[in-house]
């Protein structure tokens, strides 16, 4: 009788451990999912998306939308990845910028920028495409704890 406790009493922590996992990677990732479709609305309230009239929305959309990505991507690595907090926020942040120099390295520096002075939006076409990468990411790990489960 006592084995059969002690048994019983570790399959319910182990299952409920399982449980717990699965819906934690639910419940990130539908943050997940409400991040894209919130920048989805978003960048719908201004119908000219490239246009300079946008700019600061758009800007304003990237930045939020990224810093939601953020919020589920430092989630991700201290619940799956044991990093505590601080080590989570510089991973990401690191990643978050890196992407924005290199894509504003390879926006700003064409011979065609540099002849004809593109102006500030190199600096929206580096957030957007920073927000894109930042999405794969995310859904990257997402899938592959996902996968792991």
């Amino acid at each position: 009788m006592k084995y059969f406790l002690i048994l019983s009493f570790f399959c319910i922590i182990v299952c409920s451990n399982a449980f717990c996992t699965e819906t934690t990677i639910d419940t990130l990732e539908r943050d997940f999912i409400n991040c894209s479709n919130a920048f989805k609305k978003m960048e719908q309230k201004c119908p000219e998306s490239w246009s300079m009239k946008c700019y600061d929305h758009l800007m304003s959309a990237h930045k939020t939308t990224q810093q939601c990505f953020r919020k589920t991507a430092i989630e991700l690595f201290e619940k799956f990845y044991g990093l505590s907090n601080s080590e989570a926020q510089k991973k990401i942040d690191d990643f978050n910028k890196f992407i924005y120099d290199q894509y504003l390295f390879i926006f700003s520096e064409t011979d065609f920028c540099k002849k004809n002075n593109c102006g500030i939006s190199l600096y929206l076409y580096s957030e957007y495409t920073t927000t894109e990468q930042l999405q794969y990411y995310v859904n990257k790990i997402i899938r592959s704890i996902s996968a792991r489960n």
